[in-house]
């Protein structure tokens, strides 16, 4: 919001997509072994995003902004490449935007967000809405997630 007026912007953009390049990198090389090991993963990756925009342009990046860098990241990987994000896919975190929201608003006790997606900061409330939407569905969040798209 207000970052295309930003004369940073560029220098800003150029260093946090740096930085999740590492991030994703070291991800998708390293065998997580729990869902808390790459919820920590994911949690530092947001930060490092969020401190990127904060140090460079001076700009406020939320956790539901950093979120959906990653996880859409993470899902194009996977649709371009599953032998490269398969060690650890089964961790993947849903990307939370409108469209996901609007589909889910028509379970039972969907999982919920207190704000918009994108001006979620709370990552607390972020890993409760993931972990929410992980015990609503049986099997794997991502391949749910695409299920979920086809609707």
């Amino acid at each position: 919001h207000k970052f295309g007026g930003n004369t940073e912007r560029q220098e800003t953009y150029k260093q946090a997509e740096q930085r999740l390049i590492t991030q994703l990198q070291s991800m998708l090389t390293e065998e997580m072994v729990s869902q808390g090991q790459y919820d920590k993963w994911h949690r530092e990756c947001c930060e490092q995003l969020i401190e990127s925009f904060a140090a460079v342009g001076k700009h406020k990046m939320y956790y539901g902004q950093a979120q959906k860098w990653i996880n859409m990241a993470l899902k194009y990987l996977f649709v371009l490449d599953r032998e490269l994000t398969s060690r650890n896919y089964q961790f993947f975190h849903i990307p939370i935007d409108n469209i996901v929201l609007e589909k889910l608003a028509t379970m039972n006790e969907p999982p919920v967000l207190t704000t918009a997606w994108s001006r979620l900061d709370s990552y607390e409330e972020y890993l409760k809405f993931q972990a929410r939407y992980r015990s609503a569905f049986a099997g794997t969040p991502m391949d749910n997630e695409f299920t979920l798209w086809m609707k």
